[in-house]
């Protein structure tokens, strides 16, 4: 059925002796298959027909996503011969089955959950290949492409990896358990707890991708010991199919075999910020980028665009809202613009990963990452390719940012998400007063004569996720400070502490009438917070009056003052976003709290797992 290419012929010795023409068929490279024939040079006849493909381990899967690439045929070739299924010494893939199975799941207490079963559906033909077709909708189950696909993409990703200079991932990871289609008990996002446990409801379909480590809660939803590589079955996508999702996500299991970054909140002296959630997520998405040589990850499996693009320039403090994934672009596209510019992308490819593996594990701030990075790869790829990345971070507001952003007169400090707000479970260490830091600092210059303002913002209480976690209501706490000094944060013996003038719970008013000392020209503000609810806010404001009489500092609410109408508006009216990776998220960001003494356990493995989006 294929033209043969007369162009591409080859005059070829066969044994008798005879000569022969080797004619080759023209095929299209995604196709698996490679016809030839042989045909008498003396006589015409044809001698042999054959086909040139290597049959055995093939799989048939797109090779970056369904968006940006056809299908193509793949040799596996780290499988043993002769394998009847996808599993060799590093990985094994799996599929999510409903089987309807009901287990208990340890959350300190035994609670019922219907769960998949986790089986190898990919199965070898007569050939020993995995040749299966992409299904009629993407939205199918029990998948053995998607079983293909993850299994393909880890293998070429650890090939990547090993290049770049990772000699291996940690013991808990090997064989890395790799799992498609995967989905949730029932109710899983919604609840009630109850419904959970529900074997004749269907499964939850998963809009999402994750790496977790093994352990307690992982062993026992996901049947494996391992560190585990998990993708979703979405509504309407399959995550398996795309594989900057995959590359992303096996890039957190390299972060964890290196430099091992925290899962908490970093404190220091301007505040909190979730510094290694940042790394992290930028680590993973350069990763990824660096196998593909494309700056743009998940065209497919953001649905649209791209989850995220490294080509962007983002700069600190402005892109900052103590949000992993969207903060992560400040670092992660300085590294991608001094890989773009470096003379040997695979020696700066190497340099990166040999600095997470120098990288001292635990609690890194910006500043000594980047130490370490721009030192690694300067001594792997050259001086001028160290100087570059400085250049880029520096370009970025890296290294030394000053989180604080400015609000000019008569106008509100606003982002298109909002600020994300810390909790108390999610810092490590004690804080002095119970005030949890915020991330951000907002600075305002007042008019002479000032003697009071009034501060007000816009927010509203976060849901955790999953929703029957249960959770605390977001008490938010204003912290002013007085002059052209921000607020600083030191650790002492009662532990962290800030030197605000004064800190005022604004409960669900969230705002404060503040008396301003005489001849003060500048304040600096923090929303904080007390205990475990998660909060959101945005648009800031610090509205000044220069009263007859100064107010009672203590007084709360202005009265010449414009109210929020609401202490929580909808939505819209604030410019928030729960889905703050741009698709939605049912594991990506979990609740930072353990609001449930019956829960706690899975909210802390929630936190251990770093369940990143995609």
């Amino acid at each position: 059925p294929f033209p043969f290419d007369d162009k591409r012929a080859e005059l070829v010795y066969l044994p008798g002796p005879r000569l022969a023409w080797a004619l080759h068929a023209a095929v299209a490279p995604e196709l698996p298959t490679r016809p030839f024939v042989l045909v008498d040079a003396v006589r015409g006849s044809v001698l042999v027909r054959g086909d040139r493909a290597r049959a055995a381990k093939q799989v048939r899967v797109f090779p970056q996503n369904p968006t940006v690439s056809p299908l193509a045929t793949f040799t596996l070739a780290s499988l043993p011969d002769g394998s009847k299924t996808l599993t060799t010494p590093r990985w094994t893939a799996r599929t999510c089955v409903d089987r309807k199975k009901v287990i208990d799941v340890d959350l300190g207490s035994k609670v019922p959950m219907h769960v998949c079963s986790f089986e190898q559906l990919a199965v070898a033909d007569g050939s020993l290949d995995f040749i299966y077709p992409r299904p009629g909708s993407d939205a199918a189950v029990d998948d053995p492409f998607a079983e293909t696909s993850v299994a393909y993409h880890i293998d070429r990703a650890l090939d990547a990896f090993a290049a770049m200079g990772l000699p291996s991932l940690r013991a808990e990871a090997r064989p890395l358990s790799v799992n498609a289609n995967v989905r949730m008990p029932p109710s899983w996002e919604d609840g009630p707890l109850s419904a959970l446990r529900c074997g004749s409801c269907e499964l939850e379909r998963m809009d999402n991708a994750f790496f977790a480590p093994s352990g307690g809660f992982t062993r026992a939803l996901f049947s494996t010991e391992k560190d585990g590589l998990f993708f979703g079955q979405g509504a309407s996508l399959d995550y398996g199919y795309d594989g900057d999702v995959a590359y992303h996500e096996l890039g957190h299991a390299v972060v964890l075999s290196t430099a091992d970054l925290v899962n908490y909140t970093h404190l220091d002296e301007q505040g909190a910020l979730d510094v290694s959630g940042a790394m992290n997520e930028a680590i993973a998405d350069y990763l990824s980028a660096a196998i593909t040589n494309d700056p743009r990850i998940g065209e497919y499996a953001s649905g649209g665009d791209a989850i995220r693009d490294l080509s962007e320039l983002h700069r600190c403090p402005e892109r900052l809202v103590n949000e992993s994934h969207h903060d992560s672009l400040i670092f992660s596209g300085a590294l991608w613009a001094a890989r773009a510019a470096a003379a040997d992308r695979a020696r700066f490819d190497r340099g990166v990963v040999l600095g997470l593996s120098l990288a001292p594990a635990g609690d890194l701030s910006f500043d000594e990452m980047i130490a370490v990075l721009t030192k690694s790869v300067a001594a792997e790829a050259g001086e001028a390719a160290g100087k570059s990345l400085d250049a880029a971070f520096a370009a970025r507001g890296l290294p030394s940012c000053k989180r604080v952003r400015e609000l000019p007169e008569g106008s509100a400090a606003s982002w298109d998400v909002g600020w994300l707000s810390v909790t108390e479970s999610s810092v490590r260490g004690e804080l002095s007063s119970g005030i949890v830091p915020g991330a951000m600092q907002f600075h305002r210059r007042l008019p002479l004569g000032t003697n009071r303002v009034v501060v007000r913002f816009e927010g509203r209480t976060l849901p955790p996720s999953p929703a029957w976690i249960g959770g605390d209501e977001w008490a938010p706490v204003l912290l002013v400070k007085w002059g052209a000094s921000p607020i600083a944060w030191t650790e002492g013996a009662t532990g962290w502490r800030g030197d605000h003038d004064l800190a005022r719970d604004v409960g669900d008013t969230l705002e404060a009438s503040v008396a301003v000392p005489a001849g003060t020209t500048e304040l600096h503000l923090m929303i904080g917070s007390r205990g475990d609810g998660g909060g959101i806010y945005n648009n800031v404001v610090v509205d000044t009056f220069s009263d007859p009489i100064a107010p009672d500092a203590g007084t709360d609410g202005a009265i010449d003052a414009a109210p929020i109408a609401d202490g929580a508006r909808a939505d819209a009216e604030l410019g928030m976003d729960d889905d703050l990776n741009g698709r939605a998220c049912t594991c990506a960001v979990p609740a930072r709290s353990a609001r449930d003494p019956r829960l706690a356990l899975v909210v802390a493995l929630l936190l251990l797992a770093r369940l990143r989006a995609r």
